[in-house]
This record gives structure tokens, sequence and C-alpha cells, in this order.
């Protein structure tokens, strides 16, 4: 019994699930190709959208679960205050911003549906997140920035910093019990994507990857894959991100495959449990 128990433990160790994870990898699983700059990006609950240029107003919907990510044919055109740079979802409406002004859109119409201005300034926004009623946001290759999503109060130490240079991308995720950021570092050649905690910090060591494309701009995220808009390559990236060799974003529930960890815990709760049937009949 206790050898089996220290051979469990032991790979339980070797995985690294004792400690906290750290080493950040990425790998663009799929990927699509479109007629334009791929610049905003956001998830409605069902599809990936993508915006048609820089701060361009028209936004396509894409079938990001078929192979090449194909365009679905339908469109919105936004208009009013905030548009039209990076994108999020507040769950009911698109969101967009440029410079101090966050813009709320009808995701029927794509007709203004209000606004909030923050005393953020400067130009057009290359990286937008709607997270737990707050936006993440920032000027383009400037540091990042939290706001309340209906007053557009300052929440937080501010700005979020995120270390030198520039940053576009910017989503918020919350998996395995942690919270983090991932930012696109756009002032490093190659480009980075780095994962920080909530106030930027990181380690480009072991919490940054090289990115494989020429521009990334902005990010979404659809609670399994990271989606990230190459303007330069015209197409957007479906990444699989890793910390410490394993998926951070593999479901648990019904239809998740076990981690090879969950594999090792079962194992051990498995012969714990036949350890302990032996000793009751004994």
């Amino acid at each position: 019994m206790r050898k089996w128990l220290s051979i469990l433990i032991g790979g339980l160790l070797a995985l690294g699930l004792t400690g906290p994870a750290s080493a950040l990898t990425l790998n663009v699983v799929d990927h699509g190709n479109y007629g334009f700059g791929a610049f905003g990006l956001l998830f409605d609950g069902t599809n990936v959208w993508v915006s048609e240029g820089v701060g361009g107003n028209v936004i396509a919907q894409i079938n990001q679960n078929a192979a090449g990510m194909p365009l679905t044919g339908v469109t919105r055109t936004l208009s009013g205050p905030g548009c039209c740079g990076a994108m999020g979802w507040d769950g009911t409406h698109f969101v967009s911003s440029s410079g101090s002004v966050i813009g709320f859109f009808d995701a029927t119409t794509g007709a203004t549906a209000g606004s909030i201005t923050t005393a953020v300034s400067g130009g057009l926004n290359d990286g937008l997140d709607f997270d737990h009623g707050e936006v993440w946001f920032g000027p383009d290759v400037g540091n990042k920035f939290r706001v309340n999503g209906t007053t557009g109060a300052f929440v937080g130490p501010q700005p979020v910093t995120t270390g030198g240079g520039g940053f576009s991308g910017i989503e918020r995720i919350d998996a395995a019990g942690n919270t983090f950021l991932i930012v696109v570092n756009d002032a490093s050649s190659p480009r980075l994507l780095c994962k920080t905690d909530l106030v930027g910090n990181f380690t480009a060591a072991t919490d940054c990857a090289s990115l494989p494309n020429q521009r990334y701009e902005d990010l979404a995220f659809d609670g399994r894959f990271l989606y990230a808009a190459d303007v330069f390559g015209n197409r957007v990236d479906k990444i699989d991100l890793a910390i410490d060799g394993g998926s951070i974003f593999v479901p648990s529930g019904p239809g998740g495959v076990p981690e090879p960890g969950t594999l090792l815990l079962v194992g051990l709760g498995l012969v714990t449990l036949a350890g302990l049937r032996r000793r009751s009949r004994k």
C-alpha cells in the first residue's frame, strides 16, 4: 500500500500539480484567412466576430468551430460614439472603444445603445475586454486601463502596468481557480503573448510566448480557446494556451478529456479506497 502511494505522489510531483503553474506556451490549432485586415474581436456566447480593417465599423461573424473558421455571411454595421476600435461583449451588446469613449451597440441592428466616457485619453484602442462588469482597454501601444463598465470610473491601480513597451490585445480569464490577464506585447519582435496578474506583473522568461504572425491586435476568448486578430496577415488564429505543458482551458464537466494529473488523482483515490476496504475486512 505504501509503495503504491509513494509512486502516485511522486507522479503528481513530477507533473508539477502541487505548486503554482507558470510557464506559458501556445499552439495555433486553426486559423481563418480573410480578405481584410482582422482587427477587433469578440465572442458573443455562440460566435466569434471580427471587425473588417483597422477602425472598421463593419463586423463579420465567424464560425470558429468549423475547419478553417469561415465567415458565416452575417455582418453588422456599427454606428455611434465609441466606434470603432477593439471590441468586447457585455452579454447583450457589442462593445467597442475609441479614445476615451466606450460604446455599446445593439446586437441586431448595430445602432448605438449608449456610451460611457472615461478619463483615459488617446486614439484608436486596439485591445478591449468586458468582464465581471468591467472594461479592460487601452490606447494604441499604451498601457491598459480597468474601468467600471457602467460609470467609466477607474477600478484599482491605474494604469494597469504590464512592463515596458506597448500592448494591444487584452483578455481577463478565469480558469482552474486562477484569474489573470492575457496581453499582446506589440513592442517586442517577435510579438509576445503574456500572462499577467490583474495589476500587470509578469516574468517574460516564463509568462510569455512568441507569436508566429506579424501583428496581433485584439483578442477574444470562448471559454476554451483564445482568438487573436492578425491585421497584417488578414487572419484570425485559434490558440490553445498551456501552462506548464497542460491546457488551462480544458473543461472539467461532462465531455471533458481528463488531464494526466486528473487521472493520477483518480488513481490515488482508488488505491486509498482499496486499502481502507482491506483494513475493514481484516
